[in-house]
């Protein structure tokens, strides 16, 4: 007998790469910010392929910004409240 029950949705994994936006190529040592709320709660530094990866509660809508010297920083909004 198989017995399934709905379990909710504590986190996301929210990953990705960064990249140029002009060659697409893969950016490494961009600091990525993740923001909750407007408060800072995790940075990471991308490898060398432009890798980065976040493990988000639902429930928050959050930030992340993309931040390298000499470059124009980015950010991406997304809301994880409706999960």
């Amino acid at each position: 007998m198989l017995l399934a029950q709905a379990v909710p949705v504590l986190a996301l994994r929210v990953q990705g790469h960064a990249r140029d936006a002009f060659t697409r190529l893969p950016m490494h040592g961009v600091v990525v910010v993740l923001e909750g709320d407007g408060v800072r709660t995790e940075q990471r530094t991308t490898r060398i392929d432009g890798f980065f990866r976040f493990d988000v509660p639902v429930g928050r809508r959050y930030l992340i910004r993309f931040e390298k010297v000499g470059l124009v920083p980015r950010h991406v909004v997304f809301d994880t409240r409706a999960v």
